[in-house]
């Protein structure tokens, strides 16, 4: 730095200087745009839109006779993304899967079911012991 630059350095530590920087800071944070607020797609008819829209244009160009065998790949790969993609925001399943189904909100809740007091088991009385026959022996 020369001697008049050196000269023209004004000290940081200065109450005068805190608020000129003070003020430009301001300035400069008011001068600063805003940033824009980006409304998100609504997800059943907009981005449903989007990919209808691609789609059509995939499919137009691949009706296209000009397309090559490699283009022509990579563009089915392409419409096939957009058709999984329309699926999934469209809310349907996969062949073969079924949705859970949500609990029936007009079913009433299950009733408490009484309960059933056990009967005291009746004793069982002691069998008598029987005579034993023997049936070798005849009687006259």
């Amino acid at each position: 730095m020369t001697a008049a630059q050196l000269a023209n350095l004004k000290p940081i530590t200065t109450s005068e200087r805190a608020r000129e920087l003070g003020s430009k800071g301001g300035k400069a944070k008011a001068a600063k745009p805003k940033p824009l607020l980006i409304t998100p797609l609504n997800h059943d008819s907009e981005r449903l839109r989007l990919l209808a829209e691609q789609i059509a244009l995939t499919r137009d160009v691949l009706n296209g006779k000009s397309v090559e065998h490699k283009d022509r790949a990579a563009l089915l790969r392409a419409l096939t993304g957009l058709l999984e993609q329309e699926r999934i925001w469209s809310g349907r399943p996969l062949p073969g899967t079924l949705k859970p189904r949500q609990p029936d909100a007009k079913q009433a809740p299950t009733l408490p079911q009484p309960v059933v007091e056990k009967s005291q088991p009746t004793p069982v009385e002691p069998v008598q012991s029987a005579q034993v026959v023997d049936a070798t022996t005849k009687a006259d």
